[in-house]
C-alpha cells in the first residue's frame, strides 16, 4: 500500500535529526520512496509504502509525533499516476 504523509513540522531540527537517525533502520513492512521538504524544513510531503496506514502511523507518531503534525492518506493506486509499484 502506498501512503502519502504530510508533515507540518514544529521543530525542524529535532524532526530532521529523527529522520536521519531512523530512515536507515526502518522496520519490516515500511519503505520510504520520496521525501520532499520545503526550503525551511517546516513542511514535507513523503511517499511511503507500508502494510497499512495504522502500522505506518504507529511508527511515525512514535518517532516524529513530538515534532510534527502528520496527516496520512492511503493512495488509490488504480486512479494514480506514476505511483511507485503501480502496474
Amino acid at each position: 500500500m502506498i501512503i502519502v504523509v504530510t508533515h507540518t513540522i514544529s521543530n525542524p531540527a529535532e524532526f530532521w535529526a529523527a529522520a536521519q537517525r531512523e530512515l536507515p533502520n526502518l522496520p519490516a513492512g515500511i519503505k520510504i520512496h520520496q521525501v520532499m521538504p520545503n526550503k525551511e524544513g517546516t513542511l514535507a510531503t513523503c511517499v511511503w509504502q507500508g502494510n497499512d496506514v495504522a502500522h505506518l502511523t504507529a511508527y511515525l507518531e512514535e518517532k516524529t509525533g513530538a515534532y510534527a503534525k502528520n496527516v496520512y492518506m492511503a493512495v488509490e493506486v488504480a486512479n494514480g499516476m506514476n505511483v511507485p509499484g503501480a502496474k
